[in-house]
């Protein structure tokens, strides 16, 4: 869920944070930073709870989106839930890591970094993004050429910069 909280927040909108309740803490002191921050009151919320919660929040008529990572039995449920209602969802079960590529990115920068966070060693750390959404405005593909060009420079093995074995 942290990794939602920038890309919604970056688009322009306001987030209510429901954390897992059995490990909440580390999302509340995100928010008490983001406070520090200043960041404006009531655009970043949070909300602790379990069932009765996440139900709330996918029937609420005021609650435009719901984005949920988690398992994927929970992620049918939320999604199932939301499109009874006709809200848009995002149910990111088995909790893969997504990257968001405006367009005025650095392309080579991020192709770089893009590469590098899906291989990086081998792919096998809780980071590694495995997939990556293109906002507008790159109809040329520009970014996806150059991540495909430096994936093709993957060179399999065990010194520096390269990818060993899985």
């Amino acid at each position: 869920a942290m990794w939602t909280v920038p890309i919604s927040l970056t688009m322009g909108n306001c987030v209510i944070l429901k954390p897992s309740e059995k490990v909440p803490l580390t999302m509340q002191r995100m928010v008490e930073l983001m406070v520090q921050a200043g960041i404006p009151p009531g655009v970043f919320q949070i909300v602790h709870g379990a069932v009765e919660v996440v139900t709330s929040m996918c029937d609420h008529k005021d609650i435009s989106a719901v984005s949920f990572v988690g398992s994927s039995k929970v992620a049918e449920i939320v999604s199932k839930r939301c499109h009874a209602v006709n809200k848009r969802v995002i149910a990111l079960g088995g909790a893969k890591n997504h990257l968001l590529a405006l367009p005025d990115c650095d392309v080579a920068m991020a192709s770089r970094d893009i590469v590098a966070s899906f291989a990086g060693c081998c792919g096998q750390r809780c980071m590694a993004a495995s997939v990556l959404i293109l906002v507008g405005g790159d109809s040329d593909n520009d970014l996806l050429k150059a991540v495909v060009e430096a994936s093709a420079q993957l060179v399999a093995g065990q010194a520096g910069g390269q990818m060993g074995a899985l």
